[in-house]
């Protein structure tokens, strides 16, 4: 493909900005040198803490993150738990892997370290179908980003189902049996996602129907036997 000086120009110009910045260009911001912030990064040799909360402040400023797998090789240490399953439809291996998961971390801090080390490891592009944390974080990560049955906002490809729908066929379904008390267990209501729609569709037909609402909040990493429990207190 040929271009001409100017477009050549505007293409080398948007790699440029494109690229993501390296340890010389905390350095230039941080007023230190590269050799210094290599320092702070690795916590090799006496550093003054002004010097780290300034290079720490210039890695914020231009959205710098550490690439793990360089620091492995100079470390030989990565940080990382590896688990081997047969696969993870089985419910017996999925749950074990929930209480690792959980023995690390909480949720939420367990999903923002996702996606530090995400971008620690120079990914490209995440998918991703799972928001316990604002969408706000994925944005900042500036990767290309798909979100199945999560907004991750205007920035992101949307892969969605029919919540609304899917909640509406399933409470009408429920009524249709004869059933008057209808108990809708939702996950929780402070993350933004599609699957919400489940829940106002659910208010909405039992609202023309004239039958009370019953929703409950659980977290669906809980057991089977929490979950268990709390509907056993309503019933």
């Amino acid at each position: 493909m040929l271009m001409g000086e100017g477009a050549m120009a505007r293409e080398g110009a948007r790699s440029k900005d494109s690229a993501k910045p390296g340890i010389k260009e905390v350095a230039a911001v941080a007023g230190v040198s590269p050799t210094t912030v290599s320092r702070v990064l690795n916590n090799r040799g006496y550093i003054s803490q002004e010097t780290r909360d300034k290079v720490h402040a210039a890695m914020k400023r231009i959205n710098y993150t550490p690439n793990d797998i360089a620091r492995a090789m100079l470390n030989g240490r990565l940080n990382l738990i590896g688990m081997i399953v047969p696969y993870v439809s089985s419910p017996f291996h999925a749950q074990v892997v929930q209480v690792i998961e959980h023995t690390l971390a909480d949720r939420p801090e367990l999903e923002r370290s996702y996606i530090d080390m995400l971008r620690r490891n120079m990914v490209d592009g995440v998918i991703v179908n799972s928001l316990n944390i604002g969408a706000e974080a994925y944005a900042e990560m500036g990767l290309s980003l798909v979100g199945i049955d999560c907004d991750l906002g205007e920035a992101s490809v949307q892969i969605a189902s029919d919540s609304y729908g899917i909640g509406e066929l399933a409470t009408r379904r429920l009524i249709d049996d004869g059933c008057s008390r209808i108990l809708c267990l939702r996950n929780n209501s402070r993350m933004r996602m599609p699957a919400n729609k489940r829940t106002d569709a659910y208010h909405d037909v039992v609202e023309q129907a004239g039958l009370p609402a019953l929703v409950r909040e659980v977290e669906f990493v809980k057991s089977d036997d929490e979950k268990s429990a709390v509907v056993a207190k309503i019933l």
